[in-house]
């Protein structure tokens, strides 16, 4: 396998380089000669990023280890450093990311699905697994049993949703990977220092490290990469890091297709231990990866590459050694045992309760949206969404909006509730403007950004709402998505805009008609 190694960077202004100005005025004669003021300092990073053919609008930045502009980067960086403007600071600061690239030698893969498991009726289709502890839907399992692949437990998780919809169970696996190895840079002395970022480690919970701090750098007696070097001594040591891949033996590893593993934890930390309330990582090897991804049930973003060694490296610990008997799996299988007959027949029982599939028609909602309404103007609270806004977002970006959302949103008021959470509809002026943001925030950062997707709402944390306009459904209606603005995911999925507006409806609206 190739190993792609990249520089991940925050740069950022220096602790005391920046005076920030309110307005035109300041209470002092004028900053010291040696501080920027945001807007030049703003610049001057711009400007820099710019030069090297990197985006200023991103907060991180990566260059690979080997692309020829990086030693010209760390020397423009080296000189904005030693003339306190500009460094690699700030959240996170910079780090080095080590990435395996899978081929036909890879044997083992970490699970990692992209999206939290949220409600079943709300899931975005498209992807049979979702993250949490992980899920699989009822299709990863059918397709996990036609391969014949082995060592795999499941939960139903029992489904609270209104509307029927695909089922999602829990799996893991029953056997462990193994405890893993630390990455090479690793100082295993560093776990009983006070001021590294690592420290008093749970020896039951002790596995490979792979993200290793500045304060638990060892670094390597041998020849090292210079440019990887330079990226260090910049770098503030309580921000940097490696962030590496997984290392595991080979003879530890289980002959089962799937296997678990687990993170080092401190003492301080040790989670629940109960017969299925202990949360553990799922891994699967090649011949699974495999089937799996031509039933079309994993996909290449939702795997990572391991490596499997023969051997212990020299100067590395041997953590397979330990007397200390590994973390027990999500269910032992003497456990399961007890607990999948009783899962599976609350499962059938599940199955022959008649629940409503999700088809609502925007007029049965109509008349509740209308007493919203009612409610809203009584209060104050109007639309701040002019239908000419939409107009002009369809003909300034070439974007469509569904005509079922114009026919509401002068209903909604300023905004709507969903989940408990409020949510703006925008402000007069701001709506063309805040469509042309979030798509390009869309094709830049988000996974699964496929063709159509219009925005037109976002929450009080910052997650954003679109429609998908590519939907046949259009022009009159089209499903509604919420993209996570922490994950960058697609995270809520609504089949139709009445479906949508629903939920966003006060419990208590009677559906009085009003004129």
């Amino acid at each position: 396998m190739d190993l792609k190694q990249e520089l991940v960077f925050n740069l950022q202004y220096l602790p005391d380089s920046v005076f920030f100005r309110l307005g035109a005025a300041t209470s002092r004669d004028g900053p010291p000669t040696r501080r920027l003021d945001y807007l030049a300092a703003s610049q001057v990073r711009a400007a820099v990023l710019t030069e090297f053919g990197l985006d200023p609008r991103q907060s991180f930045n990566r260059i690979a280890l080997d692309d020829p502009r990086l030693p010209a980067l760390l020397n423009r960086v080296e000189v904005l450093n030693a003339q306190k403007q500009l460094g690699f600071r700030g959240s996170g600061g910079c780090w080095i990311e080590e990435t395996l690239i899978p081929d036909s030698t890879t044997e083992w893969y970490c699970i990692e699905p992209q999206a939290p498991f949220e409600r079943a009726d709300r899931v975005v289709p498209g992807r049979e697994l979702r993250g949490g502890r992980p899920y699989g839907s009822e299709r990863f399992l059918a397709a996990v049993k036609a391969a014949g692949l082995t060592g795999l437990g499941t939960r139903w998780w029992k489904d609270r949703s209104t509307y029927r919809s695909v089922q999602w169970f829990e799996i893991f696996a029953f056997e462990p990977l193994g405890r893993g190895l630390d990455h090479p840079w690793f100082d295993v002395q560093s776990l009983t220092r006070s001021e590294a970022r690592l420290k008093n480690l749970d020896p039951a919970f002790r596995s490979g490290i792979v993200q290793v701090w500045g304060s638990n750098i060892r670094l390597p007696s041998g020849e090292m990469d210079p440019l990887l070097l330079r990226a260090f001594q910049l770098a503030d040591p309580s921000q940097f890091s490696i962030r590496s891949y997984r290392r595991y033996l080979r003879a530890v590893a289980p002959a089962t297709d799937f296997a678990y593993w687990w993170d080092s934890k401190p003492v301080s930390q040790r989670p629940a231990d109960g017969p299925g309330d202990r949360f553990r990582k799922l891994a699967c090897n090649a011949r699974a990866a495999s089937a799996l991804m031509k039933a079309g049930v994993l996909r290449t973003d939702e795997i990572v590459a391991i490596q499997m060694l023969d051997d212990v490296p020299v100067g590395t610990e041997h953590l397979d050694a330990s007397a200390v008997p590994v973390p027990a799996p999500v269910f032992t299988k003497s456990e399961y045992e007890v607990f999948a007959p009783r899962n599976r027949e609350e499962y059938r029982t599940w199955q022959g309760t008649p629940l409503p599939e999700r088809s609502i028609d925007i007029e049965q909602v109509m008349p509740r949206l209308k007493e919203l309404s009612r409610r809203n103007r009584a209060v104050g609270d109007r639309s701040e969404i002019d239908l000419d806004e939409y107009r002009a977002a369809e003909q300034e970006l070439g974007v469509r909006i569904p005509q079922t959302w114009k026919k509401v949103v002068p209903l909604l008021g300023s905004g709507f509730m969903l989940d408990g959470e409020g949510h703006e509809l925008g402000t007069y002026g701001r709506f063309v403007q805040d469509v042309r943001d979030q798509m390009q925030v869309l094709k830049e950062q988000a996974s699964d950004a496929g063709p159509g997707l219009v925005y037109f709402a976002s929450s009080s944390c910052g997650d954003a709402f679109f429609f998908d306009t590519a939907s046949p459904l259009m022009p009159s209606d089209c499903p509604v998505l919420k993209l996570n603005h922490e994950t960058m995911n697609f995270e809520g999925f609504w089949p139709t805009i009445a479906a949508f507006v629903e939920e966003t409806l006060p419990p208590d609206t009677q559906g009085k008609e009003v004129h």
